[in-house]
């Protein structure tokens, strides 16, 4: 949760009188969460801990109402929401999150871009996320300006293709976005790519993976 005029995180155990309520005091509240991982076996992947994706709906289900309790006004998921990249995931995980009871807005990952189509799949399957009817979203709440980024993964496309190493980039349009617009406000930029590689204390594998590309 971000308190915008002093630009540090901060809990509140106000209640709110009603949903989507904003914070108190000029204080304009929202959750960032990433990595839910829909269709992904529990025992895959990094070996640090369990990842408890049978429990995600029961998760996803709590958040809401903290959010809800917290007069948090929306919910960001930054990226890899699903695993392989299929049809019945993005539908799963937006008939759920399309449920709750705040909006759920998504910034597209590098599993969530694995199919050839996966921008039109989203677009179709997945339009929930996705208010403005285009992948990459700018909000304007209370004074401050977030812009939803999806990462370029190919080295010419923005496709992610499992097993070859990472080309995570912006593109120029999308810098030419955040250039657009107020540029008074102070501003939150959400994209899925780390600054740095997952290191293996992290992970539990031998090396580090997902390093972002040079200069990134």
């Amino acid at each position: 949760m971000v308190n915008k005029k002093q630009g540090r995180r901060q809990t509140h155990t106000e209640k709110p009188q009603k949903k989507h309520m904003k914070g108190t005091h000029g204080k304009m509240k929202f959750i960032i969460v990433a990595d839910i991982h829909f269709g992904s076996p529990n025992n895959s992947g990094f070996s640090m801990q369990n990842k408890y994706t049978e429990q995600a709906p029961e998760i996803l289900r709590a958040l809401s109402r903290a959010a809800v309790e917290q007069g948090a006004e929306f919910i960001i998921h930054a990226g890899d929401m699903i695993t392989e990249g299929t049809a019945d995931e993005i539908r799963r995980a937006a008939a759920l999150c399309g449920s709750l009871d705040v909006p759920f807005y998504h910034v597209l990952g590098n599993h969530d871009c694995i199919p050839e189509d996966f921008e039109a799949l989203w677009l179709k399957l997945g339009a929930c996320f996705f208010p403005e009817g285009t992948l990459e979203t700018t909000l304007i709440r209370d004074g401050l300006r977030i812009d939803l980024l999806n990462n370029r993964w190919g080295e010419d496309s923005g496709r992610y293709t499992v097993g070859k190493p990472f080309c995570s980039r912006l593109e120029q349009k999308q810098f030419d976005r955040l250039r657009a617009g107020d540029q008074t406000l102070p501003r939150v930029i959400v994209f899925h790519s780390q600054i740095r590689p997952a290191y293996p204390r992290q992970t539990g594998l031998a090396g580090n993976i997902h390093a972002p590309t040079d200069g990134f």
